[in-house]
């Protein structure tokens, strides 16, 4: 079962991250060479357009499936077409980051959830795993 990271993020570490939970999904034998698909939740249009941006750079084996501005708006999203990988941020209206991911875990336990919080959240989310 995959197991959840929870990784500090700045926008230089981001691209580092990414490239974490890619190499973490190869090794994972997902199947041999495929397309992988991205999930991006994030209320702040600039960070989620940074993270979409990033996912792109990675290279044409890694696609972005969808967006969400919100955890209950990803799942709806999910019900259709689950990602591989799932980032997500920590605090955000309507159901946070913390709610999205024990969701997703119970209902699609193969995608892989990443939460990127900043640090003042950092601790939050330490403490609510």
């Amino acid at each position: 079962m995959p197991k959840l990271d929870i990784l500090y993020a700045n926008k230089k570490l981001k691209d580092i991250i990414i490239l974490y939970a890619v190499r973490i999904l190869q090794s994972a034998g997902k199947g041999g060479k495929r397309m992988y698909t991205v999930m991006a939740v994030d209320d702040e249009p600039a960070a989620l357009n940074h993270l979409c941006k990033i996912i792109r750079k990675i290279g044409k084996d890694f696609c972005i499936l969808d967006t969400a501005e919100h955890g209950a708006d990803a799942l709806e999203k999910m019900k259709e077409r689950q990602p591989d990988l799932l980032f997500t941020d920590v605090k955000m209206p309507v159901m946070d980051g913390i709610g999205l991911v024990r969701e997703v875990k119970n209902k699609y336990p193969a995608v892989l959830s990443y939460v990127i919080s900043g640090y003042q959240e950092f601790e939050y989310v330490k403490g609510a795993i």
